[in-house]
């Protein structure tokens, strides 16, 4: 759905008004020459001296004609020198401030960051905002014993990958996949992922997940991404599609990890020398997306943020899991990810869908608390590119709520593009896997990068320079506020 407004348009040359935000009240109140060095009264003083050598040959009606048309004229110029030398910051809204609420322990321990040197007081007043709506209601266990009722609660011991002895009671799958499907059905084991690479998308899980699927460990796994906890067990429940149901149940989704359990039940009758495999579910929209969650569970049921996520799931039937999450800078993250799912494509347009989406958001913060805004769905069907996927600080704070924090692992793009044998040598020692050999890591890093940008993604070329600056204010607070919780500034991407 479009809500795109000739009134609200904006482009580099046009000011963008956000209805509701005091900087538009008091525009008219501004001093015209605050920003200058010269004086108000010298446009003045110069149309009396005129008016003195003019006086006594011009009437006074066309005197008082032209000194008015000299002022107005004045004023206009030195309106477009101002415009021009600011590029619109001069008259652009200053964020709604609501009153400070109450802040979790948590949330005022990541408040206490440094600002950088040039960080704005509109930008200052953002990260007051949102310091101040970072209200976290303590968790809650998911209700659906149903479906918590299809895992088991204690697992095998003595293997790493969470597995138990169950016969396969699944529908079986019809076509082409049914005789393997049979064959499949006396493996006695079913095993859920020892860990999640959760995110963020475009941020390098697809080469990240190639790569390790090469260590003998985490080579059984064949599909990266089933989006199952976030999107695929939804579907016949939100989409109400029935012939889907085979494909959406929870056997279906073990099955994808039958080639692990297969390994790991031959281990545990001595075929195999080991037990140890290592299961992975690669989704990179397991952090943050909770759309089909919104709307299973609290669409028009008078929520306004959840209670529970896909996270609460999770760990309740697995507890243990390890969880690892790479991230990147913000900014470009969201250009490339528009560069990848757009069809008609330009630095322009990604212009206007970065202002329009600012406006929907700060809009709604301004009413509304954070995560109502990062998580409601009505929120962000307005949206038209996924602004909030960046936000990365709201969704790791609900996750650490869950899961502690040795169980977590945070990688920056960056740094694994820089240092890939480093960052893979930590890697391994959190996943508690064996170590390659140097043969073995070699083998790894000569890996092609995968997924990487298209040629004709690379024709659009950068975005244009006040996106790139608009959108880094933008993520300012949210990247303080990640630095500090993680304790590293490495993750403010030296937006400073």
């Amino acid at each position: 759905m479009s809500i795109s407004n000739p009134q609200n348009d904006s482009n580099t040359q046009r000011e963008q008004n956000f209805p509701g935000f005091p900087g538009n009240d008091d525009k008219k109140s501004r001093p015209v020459f605050r920003l200058t060095n010269v004086p108000e009264s010298m446009v003045v003083k110069g149309a009396s001296v005129l008016s003195q050598r003019m006086l006594w040959n011009i009437p006074k009606f066309r005197l008082f004609r032209f000194l008015l048309f000299l002022t107005v004229s004045s004023f206009f110029i030195v309106l477009y020198v101002l415009w021009g030398y600011k590029k619109g910051l001069v008259f652009n809204p200053t964020f709604h401030i609501p009153s400070p609420a109450s802040v979790s322990d948590r949330t005022q321990d990541a408040a206490a960051v440094v600002f950088c040197g040039n960080t704005s007081a509109e930008m200052k007043s953002l990260d007051e905002m949102i310091s101040s709506k970072l209200e976290y209601t303590p968790r809650k266990v998911p209700k659906d014993t149903e479906f918590v009722s299809k895992f088991p609660r204690k697992y095998l011991s003595k293997i790493k990958s969470p597995c138990w002895h169950v016969p396969f009671t699944g529908t079986p799958i019809n076509n082409q996949h049914t005789r393997n499907q049979m064959k499949l059905d006396k493996v006695p084991l079913r095993c859920l992922p020892y860990f999640y690479l959760v995110g963020q998308p475009k941020c390098g899980t697809t080469d990240l997940f190639h790569r390790l699927r090469k260590h003998p460990q985490i080579k059984y796994n064949a599909v990266k991404e089933p989006h199952w906890w976030t999107r695929i067990r939804y579907v016949n429940c939100v989409l109400n599609v029935p012939h889907l149901q085979a494909n959406t149940s929870v056997e279906r989704y073990l099955n994808l990890y039958r080639s692990a359990a297969r390994y790991i039940s031959n281990g545990l009758k001595g075929v195999t020398k080991t037990v140890i495999a290592i299961t992975v579910d690669g989704s990179a929209s397991t952090l943050w997306d909770n759309k089909h969650l919104w709307n299973y569970y609290y669409k028009d049921r008078g929520y306004t943020e959840p209670e529970i996520l896909n996270v609460d799931f999770i760990h309740t039937v697995n507890p243990g899991a390890k969880i690892l999450v790479i991230l990147r800078d913000p900014v470009e993250r969201l250009y490339s990810e528009y560069l990848y799912f757009r069809r008609i494509n330009s630095a322009e347009d990604f212009h206007d869908k970065v202002k329009e989406a600012v406006h929907v958001f700060t809009s709604c913060l301004s009413q509304w608390s954070l995560r109502h805004c990062v998580y409601n769905i009505s929120v962000l069907e307005q949206i038209h590119i996924r602004l909030h996927v960046g936000m990365y600080v709201v969704f790791l704070l609900d996750w650490m709520s869950v899961f502690s924090r040795d169980q977590i692992m945070i990688l920056q793009l960056e740094d694994y593009s820089a240092n890939m044998k480093e960052t893979m040598t930590k890697v391994l020692q959190f996943l508690d896997a064996e170590p390659l050999s140097e043969e073995q890591m070699a083998h790894v890093l000569e890996l092609k990068v995968s997924n990487p940008r298209r040629s004709a993604d690379r024709s659009v070329g950068p975005m244009l320079p006040e996106t790139r600056e608009f959108l880094r204010e933008f993520y300012q607070p949210f990247n303080r506020k990640l630095a500090s919780v993680l304790e590293n500034k490495a993750f403010l991407w030296n937006h400073c």
